[in-house]
């Protein structure tokens, strides 16, 4: 199974880029570190409702579903735009370096240093708000709701030959929805502001890797 860790995240670590075609083709920029805007874009009062709303824990209601490629990628998604503010954020990186390839190798603090430190790979982690940006999140005591829009899309692509022999399969995962950001505006009063991200994500699955695992973010959108 180390062998196996080893090769896939060498493997992913050379690609330069992966995407669809054209100009969906894009590398992990900066883009990847910035959380929503809470006072961008065109924001509502919220109504009663949404300001009563409180937000659930996807985290514990629902395990890493691993074993099927969409299903993970359905999960991070909405781990990622799902982000409240009251929680610790140290929650949500645990979240997705627990389905990231490594996480289960047999030295799991050593492969996680080596992950984070590769730049082609450490977009995963940094999916989460960093902690300066987290500090504005709880300023504006910011969370999230997403709803996914079905279905999500899943295809099959061929990472390396010689994975495939070893037994990796690799899927190409684009997950898009609905994110309902919820905040309290610079006036004090519970507002609301709509976004439509997508997420796509290259996500490995073996026997080797006891299920699926997330191998790399292609694109996020914002």
């Amino acid at each position: 199974m180390l062998v196996l860790t080893a090769v896939v995240v060498l493997a992913v670590a050379a690609l330069l880029y992966l995407g669809t075609s054209g100009d969906d083709q894009v590398t992990n920029g900066d883009r990847r570190r910035r959380p929503p805007d809470p006072t961008g874009g065109a924001a509502v009062v919220a109504t009663p409702e949404e300001a009563d709303q409180g937000p659930t824990s996807h985290l514990a209601a629902q395990p890493a579903p691993v074993d099927d490629p969409a299903a993970l990628g359905r999960w991070i998604a909405e781990v990622v735009y799902g982000i409240d503010y009251r929680d610790e954020r140290d929650i949500y990186v645990d979240a997705l370096w627990s389905v990231s390839v490594g996480a289960n190798a047999d030295d799991a603090e050593a492969a996680r240093a080596a992950f984070t430190a590769e730049p082609a790979l450490a977009g995963i982690v940094e999916l989460v708000p960093d902690p300066d940006a987290w500090e504005r999140m709880a300023a504006h005591e910011q969370w999230a709701s997403f709803d996914v829009a079905e279905p999500v899309g899943a295809d099959d692509v061929e990472l390396d030959a010689k994975l495939t022999h070893a037994g990796l399969s690799t899927t190409m995962v684009l997950v898009t929805g609905r994110q309902l950001i919820h905040y309290i505006g610079e006036d004090g009063t519970p507002q609301t502001h709509t976004v439509r991200p997508s997420l796509q994500m290259l996500i490995g699955c073996a026997k080797q890797l006891d299920g699926c695992r997330l191998l790399r973010v292609i694109d996020r959108q914002p």
